[in-house]
């Protein structure tokens, strides 16, 4: 944001080109606001130009959305600009085309260029083009959002235990993608991370007295230890679908901090 969001049409009669227009929104929107708006703008400009009665009129515009939006459903960013362009267009009769961008059409090609020299100019058309659209203000709100959750991860990460830091995970509020697992696969993940679970030092911690805080074979119980118990990896060798050696440390680290991320 800060930087405006430009508009451009140019108008044509035939092969005639009858006239052009440009200009700048609020700097809080985004390209398919100015879209919507200069479809508009055009559009107003078309209509006050000299024309026969049985003139056909078309609205060609690049962006497949905003056409969506110029035929049915206004959004709600810029829905001002969509609610005058259905007016225009019932009481006109104006068809509506879609003009791909990039592709040599000589009218879409002189739009873009005056779109740029639009937002360049930084030049606002008094009125709902000055104010800031939807979209450009929910950008400001989740940057604000996600600023807010990383400096409060940041002050708070360093009060966990260093055998959970040591996953390096951040905190997101979008759900994980490790809920998606069986439970039982998704117990153990969560017991690794956060240590509490069937180990050796956990029980001790909580002073579980009856606890068996060793592997029947014999080692104690770790969050590592289940990668590394020889009875686990006489099982890993005879998995048919097994990787070509047992993960390492580091690999299990890398691995389960691209899960989480």
């Amino acid at each position: 944001m800060g930087k405006h969001v430009g508009y451009g049409y140019a108008i044509y009669q035939g092969q005639t080109l009858a006239a052009t227009g440009k200009g700048a929104i609020n700097t809080l929107s985004h390209v398919f606001d100015s879209e919507a708006i200069g479809a508009l703008k055009g559009l107003q400009k078309a209509l006050t130009l000299p024309s026969d009665a049985d003139t056909e009129r078309w609205l060609c515009i690049d962006s497949t959305s905003v056409i969506w939006c110029k035929r049915a459903n206004a959004s709600d960013t810029s829905q001002w600009a969509f609610l005058e362009s259905h007016r225009l267009i019932d009481r006109h009769a104006v068809n509506i085309r879609w003009s791909p961008g990039h592709q040599g059409i000589i009218g879409n090609e002189a739009a873009d260029e005056l779109a740029d020299a639009g937002a360049k100019s930084g030049i606002v058309d008094p009125g709902l083009t000055t104010q800031p659209t939807i979209s450009g203000i929910g950008s400001i709100a989740r940057g604000l959002a996600r600023n807010a959750t990383s400096d409060w991860w940041y002050k708070n990460k360093s009060t966990l235990s260093g055998g959970y830091r040591q996953w390096q995970l951040d905190y997101a509020l979008k759900e994980p993608i490790e809920l998606h697992l069986p439970r039982p696969t998704l117990h153990r993940l969560l017991a690794l991370r956060s240590r509490h679970g069937d180990f050796e030092a956990y029980h001790r911690r909580f002073k579980h007295e009856d606890a068996e805080t060793h592997c029947p074979c014999g080692k104690a119980k770790t969050p590592e230890h289940l990668v590394f118990c020889e009875i686990s990896v006489r099982r890993f060798h005879s998995w048919p679908l097994k990787p070509t050696r047992p993960p390492t440390k580091r690999w299990r680290r890398a691995r389960l901090h691209t899960t989480a991320s």
